[in-house]
C-alpha cells in the first residue's frame, strides 16, 4: 500500500470540505435545517509539524518484485486526517469507472481509461506520461479532473444523523442535510428551506435523497426534473410489484449492488420482468459502486438535459 501527501481536491490549502463554508446543515425540529459552523475544538497539533487536517491519496498496486514493474492500482482511497476533531474518514473509488485521463501523450492516441489504468500509464518506463509524480502522481492527477468536472450538492434526508452529509462532504460535494424527525419522506416545502444554504447559480446538478424507503417518498413531488428508484439486489426480485407506486413514479431505475448478484443468488432476469410488469417506461441500469460496474452508463445519464 503506497499513501502519499497530494494536492488538495477539496481546495487550496488542505482545507475541510464544507458546506458554504460550514459543516452539514442540521435541524432539531422536523424539516428545518439550520447551518451550524464548523468549529472543531483543537486536541492538539499534529506531531509531524503539519497542516491540522491532511488529505492522502492510498494507492494499493498489483506490481510485485522486479520482474512485474507496471503495475494497476487495485485499491484507490482518499484518507482524511483531521487531528483537530480528531477523525480519519476513508472515501474508496472504483477503479473501473472510465474516466478522462489527462496529460498522456498524445502520439499515443490515448485520452480515457479505467481510473485504476492512470497508475499504469504514470510509469516512466510506459511512455505515457511525462509530468511529475509517475503514477501516484498522474492518478492524483486524474481524481482531481474528475472531481471539477461537474459542479454538484446534495440535499439528504434522514429520520436522524448527519452522518450521510458528513460522508458526501469527504468526498468533496457540498451536502445539507434534513432531519425529518418522525416524517418518514421529505416534502417540498422541506427542500425549498434547504435551498437557501446551497448557492444554486453555481450548481450545475442537485441531488436529493429522499428518506430511505418505498412507500412515502412516492406519494411527493419534490420538484424534482428527473426522479431515479434505487433497486438493491440485496431486496429481492420482487420489490417492484410490493411498491409498484413508487417504481411507476420512477424516469430511471438503478439495480444497485450488481456485484452481489452472484453471492446472494439474485434472479436478474425475473427482476427485470417484474419492473417491465410495472415500469415498461422506465430505463433500468445494473451498476456496482464497489466495482464500478455500469457506472459509465450512470455518468451518461447525469450527462443528459432534462426538462
Amino acid at each position: 500500500m503506497l499513501a502519499l501527501p497530494i494536492l488538495n481536491p477539496f481546495g487550496a490549502g488542505n482545507s475541510a470540505p464544507a458546506v458554504r463554508p460550514t459543516g452539514p446543515t442540521s435541524t432539531s425540529l422536523p424539516g428545518q435545517p439550520t447551518r451550524t459552523p464548523y468549529t472543531p475544538e483543537v486536541s492538539g497539533q499534529p506531531k509531524c509539524g503539519g497542516p491540522l487536517i491532511m488529505t492522502l491519496l492510498a494507492i494499493g498496486s498489483d506490481s510485485r518484485g522486479t520482474g512485474y514493474l507496471y503495475g494497476l492500482a487495485d485499491v484507490i482511497r482518499y484518507v482524511r486526517v483531521d487531528f483537530a476533531t480528531p477523525r480519519i474518514t476513508v472515501l474508496e473509488f472504483p477503479r473501473d469507472i472510465w474516466v478522462e485521463i489527462p496529460e498522456l501523450d498524445p502520439k499515443h492516441g490515448i485520452d480515457h481509461g479505467k481510473l485504476n489504468q492512470a497508475y499504469l500509464y504514470g510509469n516512466r518506463g510506459m511512455g505515457y506520461y511525462h509530468g511529475p509524480g509517475e503514477g501516484p502522481g498522474l492518478l492524483a492527477r486524474t481524481l482531481q479532473e474528475l472531481k471539477g468536472r461537474r459542479r454538484m450538492a446534495v440535499i439528504v434526508g434522514d429520520l436522524a444523523t448527519d452522518n450521510d452529509a458528513q460522508r458526501l462532504q469527504v468526498g468533496g460535494a457540498t451536502a445539507v442535510q434534513i432531519q425529518t424527525g418522525t416524517f418518514c419522506h421529505l416534502e417540498a416545502a422541506m427542500v425549498s428551506r434547504a435551498l437557501d444554504a446551497l448557492e444554486l447559480t453555481e450548481l450545475d446538478l442537485l441531488f436529493i435523497e429522499n428518506v430511505g424507503n418505498l412507500v412515502c417518498p412516492a406519494a411527493y413531488d419534490l420538484g424534482e426534473n428527473s426522479r431515479v428508484v434505487l433497486f438493491s439486489t440485496t431486496e429481492g426480485e420482487d420489490k417492484p410489484l410490493k411498491y409498484p407506486r413508487m417504481f411507476k413514479s420512477a424516469d430511471l431505475v438503478l439495480i444497485t449492488k450488481s456485484d452481489l448478484t452472484e453471492v446472494l443468488g439474485f434472479d436478474r432476469a425475473l427482476a427485470l420482468e417484474n419492473l417491465r410488469q410495472v415500469a415498461p417506461h422506465a430505463p433500468v441500469l445494473e451498476v456496482s459502486a464497489r466495482s464500478g460496474e455500469g457506472l459509465e452508463g450512470w455518468y451518461r445519464y447525469l450527462q443528459q438535459p432534462t426538462g
